[in-house]
């Protein structure tokens, strides 16, 4: 079978997820504006984790991370919001890819949709030493684990 997966079919965790987050690159974009509220987005990455309960510690100015379902929508965010010229940038987005970060919904914190705790997961996971360490001490409340 194929990586990460029994010859059952059935998923290797954590090898499937850890063969994913090999794979998972959005491409992000400093946003100049933070985006109102809306549901084509959701929030993922840092605050995304804190939603999820992962044992993160941030500042109350983070910026957010937001996914978008489609091109169409990228574009229109960019074109709206604009891009950030300095650092830090108010917030950022990317395409999402995988369509999983929005068939499954999570929840919304005090303004933004959340992302699937696995997509959060994924996030995560492309920090090789903060975010491994996060995972490593993070169990979502009532989902499975599969890091």
């Amino acid at each position: 079978m194929g990586r990460g997966l029994r010859s059952t079919g059935r998923p290797l965790i954590p090898d499937l997820f850890n063969a994913l987050a090999d794979d998972w690159s959005p491409r992000w974009y400093p946003l100049a504006a933070t985006p109102p509220p809306a549901p084509m987005y959701r929030l993922s990455g840092t605050l995304g984790a804190v939603w999820h309960g992962a044992p993160v510690v941030t500042t109350s100015d983070w910026p957010p991370e937001l996914y978008v379902d489609d091109r169409w929508n990228l574009r229109h965010v960019l074109s709206s919001m604009g891009l950030a010229d300095e650092k830090p940038a108010a917030a950022r987005v990317a395409l999402c890819p995988s369509r999983y970060g929005f068939s499954v919904d999570a929840g919304i914190n005090e303004e933004f949709p959340v992302a699937n705790h696995v997509v959060v997961a994924l996030d995560l996971a492309q920090d090789p030493g903060r975010g491994r360490e996060i995972l490593d001490a993070w169990t979502p409340e009532g989902q499975v684990r599969v890091w």
